[in-house]
């Protein structure tokens, strides 16, 4: 645990056996995390990150926080992944396709137009308010128990299939 300092780079290079890392409340732009494979829970929240490098290579990795950064997009593709916390940043673009695990998204409060969720069938949680959102296909999201998507764009916004949303 090294958060709540004011961090403007760190070499986690070394570092092989890290499975927890929290960072959070520093002044980070960018981080690699590549070596870091045994990574099983990483908070990067409250930075100023733009970038993360080799969150493909942690294979481990369950839960993500990148909440309260300046990221503009983002793509992973990493099944281990459960949990992604990525709200309050500057999001235009998201793919979570290769995240095929996920159960929970909170991603509330960035700018996105759209987003596909079409692969991650797991989902049980969508935290997606105060987006850009114009649509929202859920179809392949059957197991949706949790959704609060307001202050959006939508014009129709079709749950009549998500029986056990809550």
């Amino acid at each position: 645990y090294a958060g709540n300092n004011d961090l403007v780079s760190i070499d986690l290079s070394a570092n092989t056996s890290l499975d927890s890392l929290s960072l959070e409340a520093n002044l980070l732009s960018t981080i690699d995390v590549s070596n870091n494979t045994n990574l099983l829970w990483l908070d990067l929240k409250a930075n100023d990150i733009t970038s993360v490098t080799g969150l493909s290579e942690a294979t481990q990795l369950r839960w993500l926080a990148l909440s309260f950064n300046l990221l503009e997009e983002f793509s992973i593709h990493n099944e281990s992944l459960v949990n992604l916390l990525i709200s309050d940043n500057l999001l235009t673009s998201f793919d979570v396709n290769g995240a095929v695990n996920l159960e929970s998204i909170l991603i509330k409060t960035n700018q996105l137009p759209i987003m596909d969720l079409s692969t991650n069938t797991k989902l049980e949680v969508l935290i997606s308010s105060n987006n850009k959102l114009e649509t929202l296909d859920l179809s392949n999201n059957i197991n949706l128990k949790y959704l609060w998507s307001s202050t959006n764009l939508y014009s129709i916004l079709d749950v009549s299939h998500l029986e056990k949303l809550i």
